[in-house]
């Protein structure tokens, strides 16, 4: 069994590693209006961004803008925007 200052390191990091994501999160934003407003079509593009917000929400983070743009993907391509539901969804349930 890990000694208790095993628990703090891990910890220590996740916390680390959620400043680092609440820092980022404002150009994934840019990045997300950027696509919406330009109606950007690129399922290559979007797919980045998604999978970026996949991690981010395995922390509890990202959760509006992944469903935002997941929402406009929709649109553009359905089975796919379906996948990434799913794989959220199931990130939920996880935690």
């Amino acid at each position: 069994m890990p000694a208790r200052t095993d628990y703090e390191s891990i910890f220590e990091r996740i916390g680390d590693l959620n400043r680092q994501i609440e820092e980022i999160m404002p150009s994934v934003r840019e990045s997300i209006d950027e696509i919406i407003n330009n109606n950007i079509t690129s399922t290559a593009a979007i797919e980045q961004v998604l999978d970026r917000l996949l991690d981010f929400a395995s922390l509890g983070l990202g959760e509006a803008e992944f469903r935002k743009l997941n929402k406009y993907y929709v649109g553009i391509n359905k089975n796919n925007a379906n996948f990434y539901e799913r794989q959220f969804e199931d990130l939920q349930r996880e935690d």
